[in-house]
């Protein structure tokens, strides 16, 4: 059993993705690394010092603008109010929840949106939250070639099961594979 499991924790590469998105005015933020990196990961979950998250989304925010948003001054990384344990963070003037997800061998703190339709990018090309949108095609399709009540039960019901079968692989599968690939 501990040989399967090092065998696995050998596989998982080291460091960590992290991923800020969201409009101009609410800005979000997703941040994973690998379970095997003890220290980083209780250093995420136990921090007392927000200040260090407010760093981390500063400098990254600054590094991966658009041309046409300003940048983070030190002035505005004071206006930015971050909670003690990571678990929510407060942006503009509304709050938004976090989630912090352990599965095997990863470690994931969402932050926002995300945290509530488990939308968040990996940073790998992949976003879990937009992988069952292929479907969604066939479902406008559907829809509006509809010919009565009928069919558009018939499309609403393939497509919730698609999101069902896409919730049910990532079940599956975890972060690990999702995340590490």
């Amino acid at each position: 059993m501990d040989t399967a499991r090092e065998s696995r924790n050998s596989a998982v590469k080291p460091g960590f993705h992290l991923k800020i998105y969201g409009t101009f005015r609410n800005r979000y933020m997703a941040l994973a690394c690998p379970s095997s990196d003890s220290k980083m990961v209780r250093f995420l979950r136990h921090t007392a010092n927000s200040a260090i998250m407010k760093n981390i989304f500063h400098q990254s925010f600054n590094a991966y603008k658009t041309d046409i948003e300003p940048r983070l001054n030190d002035l505005t990384l004071h206006h930015m109010q971050c909670s003690r344990r990571l678990f929510e963070i407060m942006l503009s003037h509304r709050r938004v929840n976090a989630a912090y997800i352990e599965g095997d061998n990863v470690a994931v703190t969402i932050e926002g949106e995300a945290a509530r339709v488990l939308n968040f990018d990996t940073g790998c090309g992949v976003n879990v939250g937009l992988r069952g949108l292929e479907s969604l095609g066939t479902f406008i399709y559907k829809t509006a070639t509809a010919l009565d009540q009928n069919d558009v039960f018939e499309a609403l019901s393939a497509k919730i099961q698609h999101s069902k079968q896409v919730a049910e692989s990532f079940r599956q599968t975890g972060l690990a594979s999702t995340m590490f690939e």
